[in-house]
């Protein structure tokens, strides 16, 4: 078995990685708006549909868990 090392650090989703972002003074990046509308979204993204996004979410949830 190959593993790289490498691990992810999801600061709004878990405690332990908050208190981790904080110990290490990483940056807490905010993808939504008050609105609950992303932002940041590339230029290419700007033209899918709405349900589009609503798919790709969905299937990043499945894959994760």
């Amino acid at each position: 078995m190959l593993c790289t090392g490498a691990v992810k650090v999801t600061p709004a989703h878990s405690h332990a990685d908050f208190e981790l972002s904080q110990r290490h003074v990483l940056p807490l990046i905010h993808i939504f708006d008050d609105d609950g509308r992303l932002i940041n979204v590339p230029q290419s993204f700007l033209v899918i549909p709405q349900i589009i996004y609503i798919i790709i979410i969905i299937v990043i949830i499945v894959i994760i868990f």
